[in-house]
C-alpha cells in the first residue's frame, strides 16, 4: 500500500481481557487498500513463532468518514453547528427522542436514513440542512 503509515500501539496492562498486547493500527484514505494491507500483516503476523490470536478489529462494511465543514460558511448561510451535527446525527445514526407507548411498556423510535441512502460519501454530500428560514443547503456548499 503507497504511502502506509504504520505504528505499533502498546496496549496498557491494565487494559480488559479482549485487548491485544500488542495493536498494530493501519489507516488510509481507501478501505479496500487499508483491508488488504491489514490483512496481509496479520497473515505475516501469524508466520511468527509465538503469536498467538492474531485478528482484525475492524468491521467491513463500516467505514468512517471525516467530515469537515467551513464555519464561515455555515454561518453565511444560517446554520449552527447544532444543526448541522444534529442532523447528521439524526441521518445516520437515528433520534430515538420518539416514544411509543402501549400500556405499561415504552419503545424507542428511532428515526434515520434507510440503509440504501447511509453507506457511502455520496450520501454525505447529498444530505440537507435546513436553516431557520427553511431554506436548504446540500453538504457540499459547507466544504472548505
Amino acid at each position: 500500500m503507497v504511502g502506509a503509515k504504520v505504528k505499533t500501539v502498546p496496549v496498557s496492562i491494565l487494559g480488559s481481557a479482549e485487548n491485544a498486547p500488542l495493536g498494530l493500527v493501519v489507516t488510509g484514505p481507501n478501505l479496500d487498500s487499508v483491508m488488504r494491507f491489514a490483512n496481509a500483516a496479520k497473515d505475516k503476523l501469524a508466520g511468527i513463532k509465538g503469536a498467538t490470536e492474531i485478528k482484525l478489529s475492524v468491521e467491513t462494511g463500516n467505514p468512517e468518514i471525516n467530515v469537515q465543514v467551513d464555519r464561515d460558511k455555515m454561518a453565511a448561510l444560517g446554520l449552527s453547528l447544532q444543526t448541522v451535527g444534529a442532523t447528521m446525527q439524526t441521518a445516520f445514526s437515528g433520534n430515538t427522542d420518539g416514544k411509543y407507548r402501549a400500556g405499561e411498556y415504552e419503545y424507542d423510535i428511532n428515526m434515520r436514513y434507510s440503509a440504501f441512502n447511509r453507506k457511502s460519501i455520496v450520501d454525505v454530500n447529498n444530505l440537507l440542512f435546513v436553516n431557520e428560514r427553511e431554506s436548504r443547503y446540500a453538504y457540499l456548499n459547507l466544504l472548505r
